[in-house]
């Protein structure tokens, strides 16, 4: 990334910059020669097929639209993290990152932080301790093609449990030529001494994110990354970008007009083949004009016209949402419209909305790195501000009463049941109704004493001590009768 941030004087001389897309095109074939996809693959894909950049970029959007909702006891605590959050629009970068998780089936996160954003502090393990208050200036979302794995994986749990499983170090893939080829450097103050060989991260110092999630060692021999999210459907997609340009490309044939000719094959053979062929566009162009057909009495115009299209849409629809079906995402979504032939996708769109929340929960761990890092740079400690996700899917009106109708049947039931008291109630829906201040619910004491009775309350079981007692001489009483009535 070669925008600059306030303050940030200190970047990693060539970081990131896409200026030669060749030698990075040849550095990924060297780098990923076992791999059958690369970069360019599936940015070609991203970058030409509607449906691909569909399935990419749907999911991360709907994460990241309605986004969070912090919650602390301190106000102004949570407004200055709320400010920062605005300012630097975190949802759009945790966008973009997600993004590139999707595509190129694996993402990261480089913090870009005064003191810790450079080729000696990367090989270093990460140290929430060295991120000083105000030092933060935002974060770099990168993709996996940016790193190379270093050889060797993590196998000592009890010295990172955090990168178990994982590579410990990346290359980090410069992608603009240190030296011209007239030796002058390409980036000022670049020099051949300082460029020598290739950097090297700390895999604690990236926040990766990942595509489709692969297990253990197929995610080592994926270079500690995921797949794109468009590899089980790659070889459906040309497929259904072809079907579409032969639909379309046809379409015209849908509308023809049979010419019954009279001794046809005859007049081919002979020389008057192309007289007849020059007589057929003479009376095409007369019937545009004149709205008129002029044939021989022998001869038959007949017009094959399509008499609806219904059938051709359900043919398309058929073949994006076959495409579709393995990613998640349903017809409606895709298309930002319920199709004809099809239901209306309310129970589609429930389920996406569920498998939305899921995606959101995967990256709890990642979002807790962020966090810590934002409160570090703001407090200069972590104070743990909890957070909401704002639900995509809003509730209807008559979904909010529903729920409210209920939720009241429940504290009735458990104020007539003295499981709760009305002022307990009052706590819990203080946020949902006007009025129910502070004062209002204290003043709940007075209206209900009845209720400091409750601990007064009977024994259920055994009843109080005096009806113990008349138990007890009632049993005596009946006992006496029966041994009386025997004696006799």
């Amino acid at each position: 990334m070669s925008r600059g941030f306030p303050g940030l004087t200190k970047f990693p001389p060539g970081f990131c910059q896409y200026t030669d897309y060749a030698q990075f095109v040849g550095y990924l074939e060297q780098g990923y020669s076992s791999s059958q996809w690369s970069y360019q693959l599936f940015d070609s894909y991203f970058r030409s097929s509607w449906l691909a950049e569909k399935i990419v970029t749907v999911v991360p959007d709907d994460m990241t639209d309605k986004w969070r909702k912090f919650v602390h006891e301190d106000p102004k605590l949570l407004e200055k993290r709320q400010e920062f959050e605005e300012e630097f629009d975190i949802a759009a970068t945790i966008c973009e990152v997600l993004t590139n998780a999707r595509l190129y089936g694996g993402g990261a996160l480089i913090p870009i932080i005064d003191g810790l954003y450079n080729d000696k502090e990367f090989i270093r393990k990460f140290d929430i301790n060295k991120v000083k208050k105000g030092s933060l200036y935002g974060f770099q979302a990168m993709n996996k093609y940016d790193f190379a794995p270093v050889s060797g994986i993590n196998r000592d749990i009890f010295e990172s449990p955090e990168l178990f499983g994982d590579y410990l170090r990346y290359t980090i893939i410069r992608i603009q030529s240190a030296i011209s080829g007239d030796n002058v450097p390409a980036i000022p103050g670049m020099t051949e001494e300082n460029y020598a060989g290739m950097p090297q991260i700390h895999t604690s110092n990236m926040i990766k994110f990942f595509g489709k999630e692969l297990p253990y060692y197929q995610k080592f021999f994926s270079g500690g990354w995921g797949d794109s999210v468009l590899v089980t459907i790659m070889n459906k997609i040309p497929a259904m970008e072809e079907s579409f340009y032969l639909l379309y490309r046809y379409l015209e044939i849908f509308n023809i007009d049979d010419y019954k000719v009279k001794n046809l094959s005859a007049i081919i053979q002979s020389s008057g083949g192309q007289e007849l062929m020059n007589k057929l566009k003479h009376f095409s162009e007369m019937m545009r004009q004149t709205k008129t057909r002029i044939i021989d009495a022998d001869d038959k115009l007949e017009r094959n016209q399509l008499s609806s299209i219904g059938s051709i849409t359900e043919i398309m629809a058929s073949l994006i949402q076959f495409c579709t079906g393995q990613s998640g995402i349903p017809l409606t979504r895709i298309l930002g419209t319920s199709v004809g032939g099809f239901s209306t996708g309310d129970n589609e769109l429930t389920q996406y909305y569920d498998m939305i929340s899921m995606q959101q929960r995967k990256i709890r761990k990642q979002l807790k790195r962020i966090d810590d890092i934002i409160e570090m740079h703001l407090f200069g400690e972590i104070k743990n501000i909890k957070y909401e996700w704002v639900p995509k899917k809003e509730l209807s009106q008559q979904e909010v009463a529903l729920t409210k109708k209920t939720m009241a049947d429940t504290y009735t039931a458990y104020v007539n049941a003295r499981v709760m008291t009305p002022q307990v109630v009052a706590e819990n829906i203080k946020e949902d109704y006007n009025g129910l201040d502070d004062a209002y619910i204290a003043g709940l004491d007075s209206e209900f004493e009845d209720y400091s009775e409750f601990d007064e309350m009977p024994d259920e079981e055994n009843g109080t001590e005096q009806e113990k007692e008349t138990n007890k001489k009632e049993e005596k009483d009946t006992s006496d009768k029966e041994v009386q009535s025997s004696s006799e």
